[in-house]
Protein backbone atom coordinates (compact mmCIF):
# COMPACT_ATOMS: atom_id res chain seq x y z
CA UNK A 1 0.00 0.00 0.00
CA UNK A 2 2.84 2.41 0.97
CA UNK A 3 4.56 1.74 -2.32
CA UNK A 4 1.38 2.44 -3.98
CA UNK A 5 0.92 5.70 -2.17
CA UNK A 6 4.27 7.20 -3.25
CA UNK A 7 3.79 5.67 -6.66
CA UNK A 8 0.42 7.67 -7.43
CA UNK A 9 2.16 10.66 -5.79
CA UNK A 10 5.53 10.37 -8.15
CA UNK A 11 2.54 10.41 -11.17
CA UNK A 12 0.60 12.79 -9.93
CA UNK A 13 3.89 15.07 -9.50
CA UNK A 14 5.35 14.39 -12.89
CA UNK A 15 2.26 14.93 -14.67
CA UNK A 16 2.00 18.24 -13.27
CA UNK A 17 5.59 18.96 -13.96
CA UNK A 18 4.86 18.35 -17.75
CA UNK A 19 1.25 19.98 -17.69
CA UNK A 20 3.37 23.43 -16.33
CA UNK A 21 6.22 22.39 -19.18
CA UNK A 22 3.91 22.25 -22.23
CA UNK A 23 1.92 25.23 -21.25
CA UNK A 24 5.11 27.74 -21.23
CA UNK A 25 5.86 26.42 -24.44
CA UNK A 26 2.77 27.78 -26.24
CA UNK A 27 3.21 30.43 -28.60
CA UNK A 28 1.99 33.65 -27.07
CA UNK A 29 -1.34 34.94 -29.41
CA UNK A 30 -1.15 38.51 -30.17
CA UNK A 31 -5.04 40.29 -30.74
CA UNK A 32 -3.40 42.41 -33.41
CA UNK A 33 -0.75 42.25 -36.86
CA UNK A 34 2.31 41.62 -35.00
CA UNK A 35 3.98 45.11 -36.48
CA UNK A 36 7.18 44.31 -33.90
CA UNK A 37 7.62 40.81 -35.04
CA UNK A 38 7.27 41.56 -38.99
CA UNK A 39 10.06 44.61 -38.88
CA UNK A 40 12.19 42.46 -36.75
CA UNK A 41 11.96 39.44 -39.62
CA UNK A 42 12.82 41.97 -42.31
CA UNK A 43 15.69 44.01 -40.37
CA UNK A 44 17.40 40.38 -40.48
CA UNK A 45 15.92 39.49 -44.36
CA UNK A 46 17.35 42.83 -45.46
CA UNK A 47 20.86 42.83 -43.65
CA UNK A 48 21.40 39.26 -44.68
CA UNK A 49 20.74 39.93 -47.34
CA UNK A 50 23.26 42.73 -47.50
CA UNK A 51 20.14 45.47 -48.50
CA UNK A 52 21.51 48.43 -50.70
CA UNK A 53 19.73 51.14 -50.47
CA UNK A 54 18.88 54.84 -52.22
CA UNK A 55 17.63 57.36 -49.30
CA UNK A 56 16.16 61.16 -50.15
CA UNK A 57 15.53 63.18 -46.98
CA UNK A 58 13.50 66.13 -47.29
CA UNK A 59 13.12 68.88 -44.69
CA UNK A 60 11.00 71.68 -45.84
CA UNK A 61 11.07 71.29 -49.55
CA UNK A 62 14.99 70.93 -49.66
CA UNK A 63 16.27 67.32 -51.03
CA UNK A 64 19.58 65.21 -50.24
CA UNK A 65 19.72 62.02 -52.07
CA UNK A 66 22.42 58.87 -51.07
CA UNK A 67 23.15 55.84 -51.51
CA UNK A 68 24.08 53.31 -48.65
CA UNK A 69 25.63 50.58 -48.58
CA UNK A 70 25.38 48.92 -45.61
CA UNK A 71 22.25 50.54 -44.14
CA UNK A 72 21.58 50.33 -39.96
CA UNK A 73 18.39 48.88 -40.39
CA UNK A 74 17.78 48.65 -36.77
CA UNK A 75 17.82 52.33 -36.76
CA UNK A 76 15.49 52.87 -40.20
CA UNK A 77 12.57 51.12 -39.09
CA UNK A 78 12.45 51.39 -35.38
CA UNK A 79 9.58 54.15 -35.89
CA UNK A 80 7.83 51.53 -37.45
CA UNK A 81 8.29 48.38 -34.59
CA UNK A 82 7.34 51.43 -32.23
CA UNK A 83 4.46 51.60 -34.24
CA UNK A 84 3.21 48.25 -32.18
CA UNK A 85 -0.28 48.19 -30.77
CA UNK A 86 0.38 44.20 -29.34
CA UNK A 87 -0.36 45.14 -25.53
CA UNK A 88 -2.21 43.22 -22.96
CA UNK A 89 -4.20 46.58 -21.97
CA UNK A 90 -4.95 48.10 -25.39
CA UNK A 91 -7.06 45.02 -26.92
CA UNK A 92 -10.19 46.79 -26.90
CA UNK A 93 -8.32 49.74 -27.66
CA UNK A 94 -8.73 49.36 -31.86
CA UNK A 95 -11.34 48.16 -34.16
CA UNK A 96 -10.08 45.07 -36.20
CA UNK A 97 -11.79 44.45 -39.30
CA UNK A 98 -10.15 41.47 -41.24
CA UNK A 99 -11.07 40.85 -45.61
CA UNK A 100 -10.13 38.76 -47.66
CA UNK A 101 -9.18 40.32 -50.69
CA UNK A 102 -9.57 38.11 -53.82
CA UNK A 103 -8.84 34.26 -53.61
CA UNK A 104 -5.27 34.98 -52.30
CA UNK A 105 -4.87 37.68 -49.60
CA UNK A 106 -6.16 39.58 -46.65
CA UNK A 107 -6.37 42.95 -45.28
CA UNK A 108 -5.90 43.75 -41.80
CA UNK A 109 -7.06 47.37 -40.49
CA UNK A 110 -6.85 48.52 -37.43
CA UNK A 111 -8.28 51.70 -36.32
CA UNK A 112 -7.54 53.63 -32.72
CA UNK A 113 -10.80 54.10 -30.91
CA UNK A 114 -8.75 56.15 -28.12
CA UNK A 115 -7.35 59.92 -29.17
CA UNK A 116 -4.39 59.18 -26.31
CA UNK A 117 -3.12 56.83 -28.38
CA UNK A 118 -0.40 57.49 -30.65
CA UNK A 119 -1.04 54.96 -33.12
CA UNK A 120 -4.34 55.71 -34.61
CA UNK A 121 -4.53 53.51 -37.93
CA UNK A 122 -2.83 50.50 -39.35
CA UNK A 123 -2.96 48.82 -42.84
CA UNK A 124 -1.65 45.44 -43.82
CA UNK A 125 -2.24 44.47 -47.63
CA UNK A 126 -0.92 40.79 -47.65
CA UNK A 127 -1.09 39.37 -51.29
CA UNK A 128 0.32 35.77 -51.83
CA UNK A 129 1.74 35.51 -47.97
CA UNK A 130 4.86 37.16 -47.17
CA UNK A 131 5.81 37.46 -51.01
CA UNK A 132 3.68 40.33 -51.94
CA UNK A 133 2.82 42.74 -48.74
CA UNK A 134 2.11 46.51 -47.40
CA UNK A 135 1.83 47.93 -44.10
CA UNK A 136 0.49 51.55 -43.81
CA UNK A 137 0.63 52.92 -40.31
CA UNK A 138 -0.88 56.58 -39.25
CA UNK A 139 0.51 57.96 -35.88
CA UNK A 140 -0.45 61.22 -34.35
CA UNK A 141 0.87 62.71 -31.32
CA UNK A 142 -1.34 66.21 -29.73
CA UNK A 143 0.40 68.65 -27.08
CA UNK A 144 -0.51 72.06 -25.83
CA UNK A 145 2.13 73.46 -27.53
CA UNK A 146 2.40 70.93 -30.77
CA UNK A 147 0.95 68.66 -33.16
CA UNK A 148 2.90 66.14 -34.77
CA UNK A 149 1.92 63.85 -37.60
CA UNK A 150 3.60 60.71 -38.79
CA UNK A 151 2.16 58.71 -41.70
CA UNK A 152 4.61 55.16 -42.61
CA UNK A 153 4.16 53.13 -45.86
CA UNK A 154 6.37 50.10 -46.00
CA UNK A 155 6.30 47.58 -49.30
CA UNK A 156 8.30 44.39 -48.71
CA UNK A 157 8.84 44.61 -52.80
CA UNK A 158 10.25 48.50 -53.02
CA UNK A 159 11.22 50.51 -50.37
CA UNK A 160 9.70 52.89 -47.35
CA UNK A 161 8.70 56.22 -47.19
CA UNK A 162 8.21 58.52 -43.59
CA UNK A 163 6.31 61.60 -43.87
CA UNK A 164 5.99 63.85 -40.98
CA UNK A 165 4.09 67.15 -40.16
CA UNK A 166 5.02 69.15 -37.07
CA UNK A 167 3.52 72.04 -36.16
CA UNK A 168 4.70 74.14 -32.93
CA UNK A 169 3.75 77.52 -32.21
CA UNK A 170 2.36 78.83 -35.59
CA UNK A 171 5.01 77.19 -37.55
CA UNK A 172 4.96 73.91 -39.69
CA UNK A 173 7.85 71.84 -40.31
CA UNK A 174 7.65 68.93 -42.51
CA UNK A 175 10.13 66.06 -42.83
CA UNK A 176 9.95 63.33 -45.24
CA UNK A 177 12.36 60.09 -45.75
CA UNK A 178 11.98 57.63 -48.68
CA UNK A 179 13.85 54.93 -49.07
CA UNK A 180 13.99 52.72 -52.22
CA UNK A 181 15.92 49.03 -51.68
CA UNK A 182 18.32 48.64 -54.64
CA UNK A 183 19.19 44.60 -55.11
CA UNK A 184 15.90 42.48 -54.78
CA UNK A 185 16.21 40.08 -51.92
CA UNK A 186 14.06 36.43 -51.94
CA UNK A 187 13.26 35.36 -49.12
Amino acid sequence: MYKYLITHILFLFLGSCQTKESSQNKAVIKPFYDIKGFFNGEIKRLTDGGMTIQKTVSVNGKKETQVIEKPNFDEELKMFIASDINRPAWTDKYLVKEMPVGNHGFKYEYWSKDKNLRTKKIVVDEMYGNVNKTIEILNSDNSVVTETEAHLFYDINRGYKISTLQKLMGSVDSVSIEVAFLKHIFN
